[in-house]
């Protein structure tokens, strides 16, 4: 039989709530988190930035260490496939992949490690230096289906049969809801995380729903770590969800933002 803890918690109108966790799950986050926590610590974004470049050059880019430090810090899902093995990912390619991931404290950290007179340092003052095109990023939108089309598939999947049945069982605002078939509406990141994780799915699918509002779980975030661990041990409701949130002292999902 499962262990589970019995918390008490004070209900607003007087009185106690009894809910229950279980056990094995608490102590498996617990040595997580507490993994997550040292990491952090020991290095900043400035470090593993320069940490993956200096990697790169020294040819550790299929070592599984440096592929899964490339990995949390360019927030790539292992679902999107060995994107290291393809035959465009050579050095240059997955050193632009590590550039876009940071932001200009971080370029400037690199460009300085190494100085702009390298190979590196001259690459770093050609990315910053190259406008961004607006119209890439359109392209690449068109190209893929929007939040609101995958969200709809995801629903469809879950037995709702209509966009009511669903942001009504969330309490989720129906004129909100209403701006999502809007290609152009930019969903904030509470709202997606709150759309994606009441339909409960697995981690494949909730990082692809995700990806689609332009968004993705970060794994050096607690509340978000704890989501990546509940998708991926497999079926829960929000529910279970929120009440893990909790007890780690963290916000539960549904803060529409």
């Amino acid at each position: 039989m499962p262990i589970h803890y019995y918390l008490y918690r004070q209900l607003k109108g007087g009185g106690m709530e009894i809910y229950m966790i279980d056990f094995f799950d608490v102590l498996e986050l617990e040595k997580l988190l507490s993994k997550m926590q040292e990491k952090n610590a020991e290095s900043s974004m400035e470090d593993m930035a320069v940490n993956l470049v200096t990697g790169l050059i020294a040819g550790q880019k299929n070592s599984m260490e440096w592929r899964n430090n490339f990995q949390n810090f360019c927030h790539i899902s292992p679902a999107c496939g060995m994107y290291l093995a393809e035959k465009r990912s050579d050095d240059e390619i997955v050193l632009k992949q590590i550039l876009e991931a940071c932001d200009q404290t971080t370029l400037k950290s690199i460009a300085s490690k190494y100085g702009k007179n390298s190979k590196i340092g001259a690459i770093v003052e050609k990315f910053c230096s190259t406008p961004k095109h607006p119209s890439l990023e359109n392209e690449l939108k068109a190209n893929h289906e929007s939040f609101y089309q995958l969200l709809v598939k995801q629903m469809e999947k879950e037995g709702y049969k209509t966009d009511a049945d669903y942001y009504n069982k969330l309490c989720f605002s129906r004129q909100t809801f209403s701006k999502l078939r809007n290609p152009d509406y930019n969903v904030s990141r509470e709202n997606a995380i709150w759309l994606t994780m009441g339909l409960t799915p697995n981690y494949q699918d909730g990082t692809r729903l995700l990806g689609a509002a332009g968004y993705s779980f970060r794994e050096n975030k607690r509340r978000e770590n704890i989501m990546i661990y509940v998708m991926k041990k497999g079926r829960y409701t929000l529910y279970e969800l929120n009440e893990l949130l909790s007890y780690f002292g963290e916000i539960p999902v549904g803060c529409e933002g």
